[in-house]
């Protein structure tokens, strides 16, 4: 059993010293190209090698049908020719060899601990067998520091996974969610029309795969016979939920070179990991100190490029227009030690670790594929907990009283932060459900896009935001939390009760929206 707070003594690694011991082991699976064949580079020398064999076999009317049906739903007013408006597709090869080759240097810099000439940051890249997970715990966890990490993946029967298989799986007339209305509502679409679409589509930002539902449609689960989350991530304080109150937390994604998802924070303030199977992502990640309207970019897209498309609230267009002028902010007022921007990318075969609180940006350099999950456990439990007691009142309180029999060192600490904070929990008052957050959400949406709200609308966006405001600043008082050896079984592996009943199931209906709620999750994540 993993356990954090055993001390790492006195193990030591360098940066250079673990890259060449990372590269010394990935060398075999590039070896073996029938169980890894997306690990190594094409003939090109990228990594397009998502499709496989794939042939279209569906009747491309019923696709361009499909594929309309689902464009006005994501975006109604938005006329289906402005999809390619901006050309990205004609020119994302060029722009992504001058992006490639800055983003290297970052890396290579950052390997051999040379100061970064314009201040960018890389993170840390190293093999899970190479480390203790005490070193790792001490080094990136507990300090919220993301790194890249190789070898968890390895013997997962997903690498073999194409969009050829695919089509010819389970997953073929399989109803795969590739985006949500403007109610929040999910988007379905048959897996073998998306992939045709996939196939040949020169949209700037095409429609993006985001399957949430593997633990809820019995047959989109099987996708999980295929991968297991990695040894150091598996315990989760969340797994006390009961399953139908527990918020989306797995996903499935599939994204088209020049998709990705545009500067975020993460729902609940939970920690993340992602692997990539095919294609490569170039991430960006900012530190928690940094301020909102600086990460998201917000302060230079006051005035979008003239046209009918505003092409910042793409990913590929965010990169192109808005990274820059960032960029060179971030320089010219050389904040870059105080807010370290760090920019990579991820590869085949990695995995990222992501802490709670840290806005990131990514994008698909190519056809991508890849699985994603959010925890809670200790070193970010504090965060969660006061944004679960906002954002899900009722889910808060049920998994309240869940810690409080099966991990009462956990809710002990909740109740601690409750007393501090002097917030209380009460089920008479109107709570922030699922619902409320697709609304205020699908407010801002249109606030961005340039529609007129009325004086209520305004309102309950300035009230939605005071709330996370207030969150933030509890945040900000908080002393950094420290692990203590009580708190040995921190992340759930082992109860610390003695209690050894399975999780119950609620039977009462207080009229909570939350267990309904997949999208306004999803929504953060896209």
């Amino acid at each position: 059993m993993y356990n954090p707070s055993a001390d790492c003594g006195d193990e030591t690694h360098t940066r250079l010293e673990l890259y060449e011991k990372l590269t010394a082991r990935n060398q075999h699976l590039g070896q073996d190209r029938e169980k890894y064949p997306h690990v190594l580079p094409d003939e090109s020398g990228h990594y397009n090698t998502l499709f496989g064999d794939y042939k279209p076999d569906s009747d491309q009317e019923r696709v361009d049908e499909e594929m309309k049906r689902v464009k006005l739903l994501k975006r109604p007013a938005f006329d289906l020719e402005n999809w390619s408006y901006s050309k990205y597709y004609e020119k994302f090869d060029e722009l992504r060899e001058g992006w490639l080759k800055e983003v290297n240097q970052i890396d290579h810099d950052h390997i051999h601990n040379t100061t970064p000439q314009n201040g960018i940051l890389s993170i840390d890249r190293f093999h899970y067998k190479d480390v203790s997970y005490e070193w790792f715990v001490k080094n990136y966890e507990k300090i919220a520091e993301p790194c890249m990490i190789s070898g968890f993946t390895d013997e997962w029967p997903l690498h073999q996974w194409t969009i050829g298989t695919m089509s010819r799986s389970f997953l073929r007339e399989e109803n795969v969610k590739v985006g949500k209305d403007h109610n929040g509502r999910r988007i379905g679409l048959p897996f073998n029309l998306y992939a045709q679409y996939l196939y040949d589509t020169r949209d700037d930002s095409p429609v993006y795969l985001f399957e949430s539902q593997i633990d809820r449609n019995n047959n989109i689960c099987r996708i999980f016979d295929s991968y297991r989350p990695p040894v150091w991530f598996g315990k989760d304080l969340l797994n006390y939920c009961h399953p139908e109150r527990r918020p989306p937390h797995r996903w499935f994604c599939i994204g088209k070179k020049g998709s990705g998802t545009t500067m975020h924070l993460d729902p609940l303030g939970l920690l993340a990991w992602n692997s990539v199977i095919a294609g490569r992502k170039l991430w960006i990640i900012f530190d928690k100190c940094t301020p909102d309207d600086l990460a998201t970019g917000k302060v230079f897209m006051k005035r979008p490029p003239s046209g009918p498309v505003n092409p910042f609230t793409e990913a590929v267009g965010w990169f192109h227009l808005v990274w820059p002028q960032m960029k060179q902010f971030l320089m010219g007022n050389k904040v870059t030690e105080k807010y370290k921007p760090r920019v990579l990318i991820q590869y085949p075969g990695e995995t990222i670790f992501v802490p709670g609180g840290l806005y990131h940006f990514v994008l698909n350099l190519d056809d991508s594929l890849a699985v994603t999950q959010n925890y809670c456990n200790m070193s970010n439990f504090g965060l969660c907990w006061r944004e679960m007691r906002v954002e899900r009142r009722h889910t808060a309180i049920r998994w309240l009283e869940m810690l409080k029999r099966r991990f009462p060192l956990a809710f002990k600490f909740a109740k601690q932060l409750d007393e501090q904070d002097n917030f209380t929990i009460t089920l008479k008052k109107p709570h922030i459900n699922g619902e409320h957050n697709i609304y205020i959400n699908s407010l801002k949406d249109k606030k961005l896009n340039g529609e007129e709200l009325t004086p209520e609308e305004l309102d309950a966006i300035v009230q939605y935001d005071q709330n996370h405001d207030q969150n933030k600043q509890w945040g900000e008082t908080e002393a950094p939390f420290e692990y203590s050896p009580e708190w040995k079984y921190w992340s759930g592996s082992t109860d610390s009760s003695t209690d050894s009943e399975e999780s119950e199931s609620s039977g009462d209906d207080d009229g909570d929206d939350d267990s309904e709620d997949e999208t306004s999750q999803d929504e953060k994540m896209e």
